[in-house]
């Protein structure tokens, strides 16, 4: 339950920053240049309210892998006590799957539910055995690590939900990048025309003003590319090792721990930051 809990809030979190950044990239590059600009005493209840959407789609997404009825998607496998020895490791339905039939002989079905194969396992070894002491293997808690499970394999039933949800990140991911490309130009047009409001009667452009300007709009563009690129270097290559262990052309496992761990964290810790400098800046800039 303590991993399952991990899992949970560190899920919540990191879809909670991406979706976010991910709206706030869209708000602010629709409304820039508007007299609808972000300012805090400016929010409507219609942007708040897209804030409270945005925590119920984390928190859904975070929750749906542990929903009882849905088990059989989420449930990788059982670890068994080491006295059962029919069952080494982390069992999966197929491994439970033929042991049962030469047990019983009669299991028509090609499929069973980890609700079906948990009672018949308890027919097996009640006689004997007494009560046998298992562990599911849940969503969260795979390779040894509480995150949400990225790798997976074609037979992975759970398949569907995480490829749903990388989709999304990628969606994210360029929507973010193509809102701060739209940022960058329009701040670079604002420039221009403040560049040519200041000329005086005798046509001379206020040199001081002008430097201050474009170091200003240097250290802007600096940061924009800053939060593409470390969404880029963090993102996409792990997308790639995601989809390559999926279609089984490498056992990309090993990689689990260090690449949800080290790179989706430091990406989670490194936007926010740079991204706050980004508002700050461009808040100050639209102002003058």
């Amino acid at each position: 339950r303590s991993c399952a809990g991990i899992g949970v809030m560190m899920t919540f979190g990191s879809s909670l920053s991406l979706f976010s950044m991910t709206y706030l990239s869209l708000f602010r590059a629709i409304t820039l240049g508007t007299s609808r600009l972000i300012v805090p005493e400016n929010l409507s209840w219609k942007y708040l309210s897209g804030f409270g959407m945005i925590i119920m789609v984390a928190i859904t997404i975070a929750l749906i892998p542990l929903i009882p009825v849905l088990e059989n998607f989420f449930v990788n496998g059982i670890y068994y006590d080491k006295s059962i020895r029919i069952f080494m490791g982390s069992a999966k339905k197929d491994d439970h799957l033929s042991v049962l039939k030469a047990y019983f002989g009669n299991i028509a079905k090609d499929e069973l539910s980890w609700s079906e194969i948990g009672r018949l396992t308890n027919l097996m070894f009640t006689d004997d055995y007494g009560q046998v002491e298992r562990k599911k293997i849940p969503f969260y808690g795979n390779e040894g690590v509480c995150l949400f499970k990225y790798f997976v394999k074609t037979d992975d039933p759970q398949k569907l939900f995480v490829w749903l949800n990388i989709t999304i990140d990628i969606l994210c991911f360029f929507i973010i990048s193509i809102c701060y490309i739209k940022i960058n130009t329009t701040a670079r047009k604002s420039r221009s025309k403040a560049g040519q409001s200041m000329r005086g009667a005798a046509g001379k452009l206020d040199n001081l003003v002008k430097r201050k300007r474009n170091k200003s709009l240097d250290r802007l563009q600096r940061n924009v590319a800053m939060i593409i690129l470390t969404d880029f270097m963090c993102w996409i290559p792990f997308f790639v090792i995601c989809a390559l262990h999926t279609f089984e052309i490498i056992d990309a496992s090993f990689l689990y721990s260090y690449s949800s761990i080290l790179i989706l964290s430091i990406n989670s810790i490194v936007n926010p930051l740079v991204y706050d400098e980004v508002v700050s800046k461009l808040k100050n800039k639209m102002k003058q």
